[in-house]
């Protein structure tokens, strides 16, 4: 199924709504293939052992969210997790390289900063889901 136009990505059964992305910081790095046991032989070719599974990285950016926007978007999150002490999460999304949306586990980067602009907004925060 080719891009719907309504959305890039779901955690869980919460579809990330697309007007709270900030525009043009949605990156994708769909499929990325995994090496094990990669070799240079003696005259110098690359031999690659590409591994069958291979992961994706969603990162983005929201856009200024007031304080129980972003509560309701974080809550949203949290209880999709599959595993809250790991912040794992089933995500489907939008796969460029094959034009379809496909499925998988994820975790949220461990590293999550928020700074408030006043007592009302929260600057842009970034979210980072990296594959399993």
């Amino acid at each position: 199924m080719a891009f719907n136009g309504e959305w890039l990505i779901k955690v869980g059964d919460y579809i990330i709504p697309l007007n709270i992305i900030k525009r043009g910081s949605y990156k994708s790095a769909p499929a990325q293939r995994q090496d094990n046991g990669a070799y240079l032989d003696a005259d110098g070719y690359l031999h690659r052992g590409v591994m069958q599974h291979n992961r994706s990285k969603i990162e983005f950016e929201l856009i200024y969210l007031t304080v129980r926007d972003m509560e309701g978007f974080w809550d949203n999150i949290t209880r999709n997790y599959t595993n809250g002490s790991e912040k794992k999460v089933h995500l489907t999304y939008y796969e460029e390289e094959y034009h379809n949306y496909v499925e998988g586990d994820f975790y949220l980067a461990a590293t999550q900063e928020f700074t408030m602009l006043n007592k009302e907004y929260y600057d842009n925060v970034r979210v980072a889901f990296i594959e399993y």
